[in-house]
């Protein structure tokens, strides 16, 4: 049988529980809710149940050396994907669809050439396309994102 000392550190070990379990599901609204810098911000917890888009989006670059156009293996550099999917971090990134960060492309675009040199390649042009891919009716849209030289 139960003392009753016990039965009420039971009962407060429980609300300890309960009251940590609802804290951070506090935390975790707040960090949602309020606009704060990247390490600061978060995602709702919950937000892992939403329905997924139906556009899968791809960044693909094409090097010209010469006179012909070859793709360049960005995921030998960003080989990370987003769960099951096979997105890149780089496919959905804000840099690459938004016009007012032109100068950011050109970094990357550049990053880019600088690998390709590096490794023994003659790099006369880069060129980056965002490629859209609607799953529902299957249509296939290229949006180009930029034309770089070294």
């Amino acid at each position: 049988m139960a003392t009753p000392a016990s039965t009420t550190a039971r009962r407060r070990w429980a609300s300890v529980v309960i009251a940590g379990w609802i804290s951070l599901q506090v935390i975790a609204a707040v960090r949602a809710a309020l606009p704060w810098p990247p390490p600061w911000s978060a995602k709702l917890p919950w937000e892992m149940f939403r329905v997924p888009p139906a556009v899968d989006h791809e960044l693909r670059a094409l090097m010209r050396a010469g006179d012909a156009w070859e793709p360049v293996a960005l995921d030998r550099w960003f080989s990370y994907s987003r769960g099951a999917t096979g997105e890149r971090a780089t496919d959905n990134h804000p840099i690459f669809f938004d016009p007012a960060r032109s100068r950011e492309r050109e970094v990357f675009a550049r990053w880019v050439m600088a690998r390709l040199i590096e490794d023994g390649r003659r790099v006369d042009e880069l060129r980056l396309v965002r490629r859209s891919h609607d799953l529902r009716s299957g249509l296939v849209r290229e949006h180009a994102v930029g034309r770089y030289t070294p």
